[in-house]
């Protein structure tokens, strides 16, 4: 599962499944959380999950604090999951992480962040990419933040996207003043 912007009203909600979390494993976590919490051991869940993180090495860092993130998220506490997000995603150069962190911002009624986190994102392809582009977009315009949107935009032009996103993005081009593209794209589309 991935955050999706374009082609949805607002990304899923935080927590939810993700880069690090297929929707087995997050129903996994939210199992073993209400366990502990149904026990009155909530605190020891966390107290658990940090000493892993602290012990992690390599790419089970990032895993370690999403997890970790999650089981905050669950228990309602977005800001200590935000802190932990952010910390990690800068401290990692991790573009997942920064990923779900714009999309708790997002949540939590903070665009400008959001947008900030997803500009930051540096994967020269692939799908973190273009769900980057699709949040900076969307994010962009909400902001009237029209250069940032035409550029996400005319990235996007560059993507082979599916018929639904490629009807989306014309219709953000359009209202980009970018016609010209969006004429192209609904010819190299077939719509």
């Amino acid at each position: 599962a991935r955050i999706v912007f374009l082609g949805r009203p607002q990304p899923n909600k935080f927590p939810s499944t993700n880069f690090f979390f297929d929707p087995q494993r997050f129903e996994a976590l939210k199992e073993w959380h209400q366990r502990f919490e149904a026990a009155g051991a909530a605190a020891e869940l966390t107290d658990r999950l940090e000493e892993r993180w602290r012990e992690a090495t390599g790419e089970s860092r990032a895993d370690a604090v999403m997890t970790l993130a999650i089981v905050d998220g669950l228990a309602g506490r977005f800001d200590a999951a935000r802190g932990r997000l952010s910390e990690a995603a800068d401290g990692y150069d991790d573009d997942r992480l920064r990923l779900v962190l714009a999309q708790l911002l997002v949540q939590q009624n903070e665009p400008t962040d959001a947008l900030m986190r997803l500009r930051q994102i540096s994967a020269p392809i692939g799908q973190i990419l273009e769900d980057s582009l699709n949040g900076q977009l969307q994010l962009a315009e909400r902001l009237d933040q029209t250069d940032v949107a035409r550029q996400a935009a005319l990235r996007l032009f560059g993507i082979r996207l599916g018929d639904t996103n490629n009807e989306l993005l014309q219709s953000h081009l359009r209202r980009l003043g970018l016609d010209q593209h969006a004429a192209h794209l609904r010819t190299r589309s077939g719509s």
